[in-house]
């Protein structure tokens, strides 16, 4: 802290010429020994400084006596202070800033100037007022001078540093550093005075002025990391290296998102699978270490210093940063950003040969496959002996029909793997593909030497064998790859099998697909390969017996598969895809019972009553035989309303499977709606004797038996047969059927209950209007045989 042992020693220092001449603030020492009173002006920015007056302590008697008789003399007179116009000195202030908003920086520079040297004008006088009052012992005259002096210096200073702006926007650089410099001498304290200051001497190439002014700044904030970045880089133009080393490895130190802190906290982004995270951070460490380098080139060359060395001296992981970014970006799909990455890795690592083989991965990805090669290429000159390299390059040069080189390629890698059983696969697919079917033949046998139950050596020789019209030979190999695939069809096909046992359609369905799927893989490659007559050539119904006729070959369940995910579809609510599978089976194979019995039930669920009649008939002219086709048709001529073929299919189903409870059930359902309510009642005690527990029988029955006005009929035998239908199937059409029950019996309070239960599971109209009449105690009309 400064302390001015007089008014005279607030010196402000040389202005500019537009100011004030400075000697006007160079006050004389008091003439008598009287001191002045201290005035301590302390480091902190003008509108905070505190500027206190107080006497010194060190002082005789007389000089006691001397001050207290001028107190005496100010009792009884006015003191005469120099007042400061605030006011007109704030006027000036606020339109400067106002012609600075409005990018007017000349006039603003005027109107500080002006403001500043109205200030310093107050300042000379208020001095020489002050002194004169020293001098004739007004010490507290002088006081008051000091204190409005302390008012005008606590806004003068933020007027030129103000000021020291905008001479520095319209570049004139010299009196921009006067005014900072003026500003940094009353108060040393202020940073960015230094930091501006910095910034005009680099433009003017005062590097060892920028040095001192940067080490001030660190000495004030030995933690600012961004300084000592700064520093180091106006040392390293100065060709002060190992200095400037010194800086970065500070900063480095200090920053909390320093290249390698933000290489570390990537790579564990990376690990939770935050990838755009990671290349945030990655490109933000990227760009920190392109900081670093931009000085440093521009001498590099005379230094004779290498970036790799500069980033080691540094430890900063330069070329794993690209190549961590480079991996990101991959996954992100982004492979000409991943390429650039891998290129600048190269770059700084030219004999890292595994760069060299990532990035010829990424070209071989964007399609550029002739600089995929090239880096392929280049990893072989440089280790022969890389086996992936060679299958790599090889796959390319497939892809660009080169396929003699592709062989080569292949024969360099078994030279160093030879009993590497995929690599024969690899060669003997690229000899096929040239045409070398002995070749191929040869690998693909030595391969099945090797490996017998490889199901996919036998499947390509296969279909070797059927280009070459070997036939027999071909079929036999499908086979044996068909029998040891443990993910054959037929395996798949059992699964889902084993699922419709436990009614879990959805499973079943998509075991069922698998199945399918798995099953035209080698279908579909013969039937490319057949001979297919140029009048049959995409005939939908030729191609799919072709297909049928290499299943049954093969030995595949190829109609089955078809069939069963019809059925387990029906199940699931997929009409019209089961109905899909059906119609191929028939396209496959026209006298398919099965087919057109399941096509017509499907039928029958969306109301398609004619069609499915067709199919029905169609099922039994194949087998006259099956009682469920007739059962079938029989629902389906009821809901056509041909009640006369119902009933003869009707017929025909019991006759042929008396003991079915179903159908006798459903035959006394029909009859009763037909109102032949004496054959109904044989033909669903038929339904209960063979089975106890059907519901519908028992509902029909008990209806039958409180509705019917017959003396071979019990009303009270009514209650019991509904009840005992409700505990079996806990149905609306049971409840009411309960409910009609206890009406007919006059127990209406009863039949009402059951009615407003069963109107919770089916509000309709009719329900309401049958609760209704319970509730006014009248019975259901009843039936009079």
């Amino acid at each position: 802290m400064k302390v001015f042992k007089s008014f005279s020693d607030l010196n402000l220092g040389d202005k500019p010429s537009s100011t004030v001449e400075s000697s006007a603030l160079e006050i004389k020492k008091p003439k008598e020994n009287i001191q002045s009173p201290s005035v301590e002006v302390t480091e902190h920015d003008p509108e905070d400084s505190k500027l206190r007056i107080k006497p010194d302590e060190n002082q005789s008697a007389f000089e006691y006596k001397k001050r207290a008789f001028s107190k005496k003399i100010q009792k009884e007179e006015k003191v005469h202070i120099i007042r400061f116009n605030h006011e007109s000195f704030r006027n000036i202030r606020e339109q400067a800033k106002e012609s600075e908003i409005k990018g007017d920086s000349k006039t603003a520079i005027d109107l500080y100037t002006k403001a500043i040297n109205i200030a310093f004008d107050y300042i000379k006088k208020s001095r020489n007022e002050g002194v004169v009052k020293n001098d004739s012992g007004d010490i507290t005259g002088a006081l008051k001078e000091y204190k409005e002096a302390k008012k005008v210096f606590k806004k003068l200073l933020p007027l030129i540093f103000s000021r020291g702006l905008l001479r520095t926007k319209l570049k004139d650089f010299s009196g921009a550093m006067s005014d900072y410099t003026m500003v940094l001498k009353y108060q040393p304290s202020n940073k960015q005075a230094y930091l501006n200051r910095v910034k005009i001497r680099k433009r003017l190439g005062d590097f060892d002025g920028v040095l001192d002014d940067l080490t001030h700044v660190i000495s004030m904030d030995t933690d600012n990391y961004d300084m000592y970045y700064k520093r180091g880089d106006v040392r390293i133009l100065k060709g002060d290296y190992e200095e400037s080393l010194n800086d970065y490895k500070r900063a480095l130190q200090k920053d909390p998102e320093s290249p390698m802190n933000l290489f570390v906290s990537g790579k564990e982004d990376i690990k939770r699978t935050k990838v755009d995270l990671a290349i945030k951070k990655f490109d933000k460490a990227l760009i920190k270490i392109e900081r670093l380098l931009q000085n440093f080139h521009k001498i590099k060359e005379t230094n004779r210093i290498s970036d790799v060395m500069f980033f080691n001296k540094l430890q900063l992981p330069v070329s794993s940063l690209h190549l961590f970014r480079g991996e990101a970006k991959m996954n992100k799909g982004n492979f000409s950003a991943a390429e650039r990455d891998y290129s600048k890795v190269i770059e700084y690592e030219p004999d890292n040969i595994a760069t060299y083989i990532i990035r010829g991965d990424v070209r071989a990805l964007k399609n550029d496959y002739d600089n995929a090669i090239s880096d392929y290429s280049e990893v072989i000159k440089r280790d022969s002996r890389q086996v992936l390299v060679y299958i790599k390059r090889a796959a390319l040069y497939i892809l660009k029909s080169e396929l003699e080189k592709a062989v080569k390629d292949y024969d360099k890698a078994l030279e160093l793997e030879p009993f590497n059983i995929p690599l024969f696969i690899k060669r003997a697919d690229a000899k096929a593909l040239n045409n070398n079917f002995k070749g191929a033949f040869e690998d693909y046998s030595k391969g099945i030497d090797f490996k017998p139950n490889d199901y996919a050596l036998y499947f390509k020789r296969g279909m070797l064998y059927l280009k070459n019209k070997m036939i027999k030979e071909g079929y036999e190999d499908f086979k044996k790859a068909i029998a040891i695939n443990p993910q054959n069809s037929e395996i798949i096909f059992n699964k889902a099998l084993k699922k419709i046992s436990e009614n879990d359609f959805v499973k079943a369905n998509e075991l069922l697909n698998e199945a399918i799927k798995k099953a035209l893989e080698p279908v579909d490659e013969i039937a490319k390969l057949s001979e297919i007559d140029k009048n049959a050539s995409g005939n939908a119904d030729f191609e799919a017996k072709l297909k049928a006729d290499i299943s049954r070959k093969l030995g595949l369940r190829y109609e089955e598969y078809f069939l069963k995910r019809g059925q387990v579809r029906i199940h699931a609510g997929n009409i019209n895809g089961a109905i899909e599978d059906f119609s191929g089976v028939i396209q496959i194979d026209a006298n398919n019972f099965e087919a057109y019995k399941c096509r017509g039930r499907a039928k029958l669920k969306i109301n398609e009553w004619k069609n499915a009649l067709k199919d029905f008939k169609q099922a039994l002219e194949i087998n006259d035989k099956d009682d469920e086709c007739y059962f079938l048709r029989a629902k389906t001529n009821i809901l056509k309303e041909d009640f006369e073929s119902a009933l003869k299919d009707f017929n025909k189903a019991i006759k042929i499977n008396p003991g079915c409870s179903t159908y006798h059930a459903d035959l006394g359902e029909f009859l009763f709606q037909q109102k032949k309510y004496d054959t109904a009642f044989y033909s669903l005690n038929k339904a209960i004797d063979r089975d106890k527990a059907n519901s519908k029988a028992l509902r029909y029955l008990a209806l039958i038996h409180a509705m019917v006005e017959s003396s071979g009929y019990n009303k009270v035998e009514s209650i019991k047969l509904a009840k005992t239908a409700l505990e079996l199937d806990h149905s609306y059409s049971n409840m009411e059927t309960l409910a009609i029950a206890y009406s007919q019996n006059n127990y209406f309070k009863e039949a009402c209950d059951v009615m407003e239960n069963a109107i919770k599971i089916s509000d309709l109209e009719v329900s309401r209007k049958l609760l209704e009449h319970f509730r006014g105690n009248k019975k259901y009309s009843t039936f009079i045989i």
